[in-house]
């Protein structure tokens, strides 16, 4: 189910990161902290920066919302270490909160029209193999994996419709 009005669409160019896989425990100052990877937060720094440019002289939203967040990622859908769909929501929340697009991630009521898409397996760029035991199927990838030109994440904001779809089971608690 699609919500209300589509209050904004915003992309951001690159290969998704996924914040979960990207954390790691380790001593600060003989202190025990689980903090998050390089990579990500460099997709963070990157993606922070990319929606703040589509969101300059706007304020952020404050009421409740729906988020379509498709992702483009260079990924197969064959692969072990395909992420999960959920994972995939958390670095675009945090990057739209941080770039003053939205007031707080809370407010998200729901992910409707979410999707990952796994562009390997419909790339183009893919080489067919011309000898061999494979020799007319495609290279399992086209060697810009990391690089890949087609992957980003593309995000729909709507206003969301507040709903408890459990408040009748519940009128009659004593």
């Amino acid at each position: 189910m699609v919500e209300g009005e589509t209050l904004a669409t915003l992309v951001v160019w690159g290969q998704p990161a996924v914040l979960k896989n990207s954390k790691f425990a380790a001593l600060v100052n003989g202190i025990p902290m689980v903090l998050t990877s390089k990579a990500a937060k460099k997709y963070l720094r990157k993606a922070t920066a990319a929606l703040r440019s589509q969101w300059i002289g706007k304020f952020p939203i404050d009421q409740p919302m729906s988020l379509a967040i498709v992702t483009f990622g260079a990924w197969r859908s064959d692969n072990e270490k395909l992420p999960d769909q959920s994972n995939l929501y958390q670095a675009p929340e945090d990057a739209l909160e941080k770039a003053g697009v939205i007031w707080n991630d809370r407010l998200v009521q729901n992910h409707d029209g979410s999707a990952r898409i796994c562009l390997c397996d419909i790339c183009h760029m893919r080489t067919i193999i011309t000898r061999g035991k494979n020799k007319g199927q495609r290279k399992e990838n086209c060697g810009m994996v990391k690089k890949c030109p087609y992957a980003r994440v593309e995000i729909t904001i709507r206003k969301a419709t507040v709903r408890n779809a459990y408040a009748d089971d519940f009128k009659e608690m004593p």
